[in-house]
């Protein structure tokens, strides 16, 4: 079937430190690439490459146009993101 659109979770079974012993969780993918509002479920989705969303699916055309420019530096919006094992 076609699971594009439909949220999803893991159920582990792992020590829980908070509680001492080994517990069944329900957890969201550590490696997906998007989430729920609020991170509790993975989505299942189709994130395009650069050339579905260049316009005229040229890199190189797109990579020459100016860049934006910013009245302050502190408009640009920079996210990182770290996965803990």
């Amino acid at each position: 079937g076609d699971w594009w659109g439909w949220y999803y979770t893991y159920r582990v079974k792992a020590f829980h430190p908070q509680i001492g012993k080994i517990a069944v969780m329900e957890v969201p993918d550590p490696y997906s690439r998007a989430c729920s509002a609020n991170s509790g479920r993975t989505l299942a989705c189709h994130l395009p490459t650069w050339n579905e969303v260049v316009p005229g699916q040229n890199i190189a055309d797109w990579r020459r146009r100016p860049r934006p420019d910013f009245e302050h530096r502190g408009h640009a919006v920079i996210y990182e993101l770290h996965i803990r094992d």
